[in-house]
């Protein structure tokens, strides 16, 4: 992945969630950010292979 393909982004999360997730993040030893990012991947790739392929999103910028 290139720098240019990262979005920044703002995420609004439960004050105690955020403090459970930053917890799996160390003990996995990765940023909360890389932690995120690969929750997110997973749930993309998981509902993918149950539902087929989403479409490709349109460039945003």
């Amino acid at each position: 992945m290139q720098l240019s393909d990262i979005v920044a982004t703002q995420l609004r999360i439960d004050n105690r969630l955020f403090a459970k997730a930053k917890i799996l993040a160390a003990v996995y030893d990765e940023s909360f950010n890389a932690f995120a990012s690969r929750i997110i991947q997973s749930e993309v790739e998981r509902y993918e292979n149950e539902h087929g392929a989403l479409p490709e999103p349109l460039k945003s910028r």
